[in-house]
């Protein structure tokens, strides 16, 4: 009896010990895989941190890069005349140096001025090198592009007008137009009499309206920063040189009795038919926006009555600059970036009139014009009823708009002028400048009945003149 009960206590023990092995063993694979999961996530969590890191040194490399640009414009070897990348190291106020940064920079040069810069900044800390983030930037310097309008006087928006974008004026600005945007002006008070803008009536700021008051008053704003024209210091001999060099120059040839200037069609595969300009349907007195009186030679439908074919040119793609030192006369399809400058570097002042629809050979932002007059861009008398055009455009001393007409006796006998008094809609897809006052509707008269203008989304490129250089957005 006392033997069977030793072997009885014996297998209990046994059976303890297998158990408290299994156990043991589940609580072991238990434990490690917890103890594994941390693990895991600890350094989950300390990848995230460095990865963190990397893109703020990799900001921190944008920011520095932006911060060169802002004293050397055109700066895009950060200063080192060779390629890169350029490394530099990044340090922490706390913990001193802890990762470096390492940017690559190149540009869109246009007629050898850098137009846009692209920047990559990869960074990385030194905890641990292989982890990188990279950071893509183009930068640019702001333009007019931002706006629908910019004008440097006072100014009326007629009722007739839809206007999609900023409109801003560094004068008084009679706002009765359907504005869907930010209206600013940089007067802040209000002194509606010798303004040549109508009665103030009830309103007492230097953005009023009449006919109705606009559409949206409660984005007015006044006593805003002004945009001094003086920042638009066209060095007109800087790009005539590139013209002549890179691009597309025409030389004076008008002398009001036998030849006028030039007529320019852009065409939709990158060229342009030249034209001399070498009769007129009549020399009509008319007044600016700005009432200035002028006598200026018109066209009419007759477009070959008046002109001469000289040539096709392909338009340079390393260099879209056309300047004329002429009257100019434009219309046609854009393809790719084209800047049409009118100016002369000697006495004259050139006008520039668009006669006819300018669009787009293409959509989403491929193409882009900018045409810059040095005195009026005028939209004239003979024109479709239903006009669109597209691009910047800049009355660098003068007005833009659709003049008044004031003697026009004996038209009909060559054009039912009747029928021109007033065009029914003009559709502006772009930026218009002035800097005199704009217009291009004249009561229930002259000018056109209705109009649409919108401007350009901000990604879409465009080649603009800016501050001495061409840009592009």
């Amino acid at each position: 009896m006392n033997w069977c009960r030793t072997t009885k206590k014996q297998n209990m023990g046994g059976s303890i010990l297998v158990i408290s092995i299994v156990f043991m063993s589940v609580f072991m694979m238990l434990f490690s895989s917890l103890l594994g999961y941390l693990l895991v996530q600890y350094r989950w969590v300390d990848q995230k941190t460095e990865q963190e890191r990397a893109l703020q040194i990799a900001e921190a490399g944008v920011e520095y890069y932006r911060w060169r640009l802002s004293h050397f414009p055109s700066d895009i070897t950060d200063g080192t005349g060779v390629p890169g990348p350029y490394v530099h190291v990044y340090e922490d106020p706390e913990l001193g140096p802890i990762g470096e940064f390492s940017l690559e920079v190149g540009g869109d040069i246009l007629c050898g001025e850098v137009q846009v810069i692209q920047a990559t900044s990869t960074g990385h800390t030194y905890a641990d090198p292989d982890i990188e983030r990279s950071i893509v930037v183009r930068i640019a310097r702001p333009t007019v592009a931002d706006y629908s309008y910019v004008v440097d006087s006072n100014v009326i928006a007629g009722a007739s007008r839809t206007i999609i974008g900023p409109y801003h004026s560094n004068g008084v600005i009679r706002m009765d137009a359907n504005n869907l945007s930010l209206v600013t002006s940089k007067i802040n008070t209000a002194d509606c009499g010798p303004t040549g803008l109508g009665d103030c009536g009830s309103w007492s700021n230097d953005i009023f309206g009449v006919y109705g008051g606009g559409t949206h008053p409660e984005w007015w704003r006044w006593g805003q920063p002004d945009i001094p024209f003086s920042n638009f210091d066209f060095d007109f001999g800087q790009m005539e040189t590139r013209a002549i060099a890179d691009g597309i120059y025409l030389p004076k040839i008008s002398n009001d009795t036998s030849s006028y200037g030039y007529y320019l069609e852009l065409q939709n595969d990158k060229t342009v038919d030249i034209y001399e300009v070498d009769g007129k349907w009549k020399s009509i007195t008319s007044q600016t926006p700005a009432s200035q009186n002028v006598s200026l030679p018109e066209l009419d439908g007759n477009l070959n009555t008046y002109r001469t074919f000289l040539r096709t040119e392909a338009i340079p793609q390393d260099c879209p600059l056309i300047y004329v030192s002429d009257r100019t006369w434009l219309e046609g399809v854009v393809s790719g970036k084209v800047t049409v400058v009118a100016n002369d570097v000697g006495a004259s002042t050139p006008d520039l009139f668009i006669q006819d629809n300018i669009t787009y050979a293409t959509g989403g932002g491929i193409d882009g014009l900018t045409v810059l007059a040095e005195r009026h861009l005028l939209i004239p008398l003979y024109v479709p009823n239903i006009m669109t055009i597209n691009g910047i455009f800049f009355a660098q001393k003068g007005s833009y708009g659709r003049n008044y007409y004031e003697d026009c006796s004996g038209c009909s006998s060559v054009n039912p002028y009747d029928e021109y008094k007033e065009q029914s809609t003009l559709n502006t897809n772009g930026t218009v400048v002035s800097k005199l006052r704009t217009g291009t509707q004249w009561g229930t008269v002259q000018g056109f009945e209705t109009l649409h203008k919108r401007m350009y989304h901000k990604g879409i490129p465009i080649f603009i003149v800016t501050t001495g250089v061409l840009l592009v957005l």
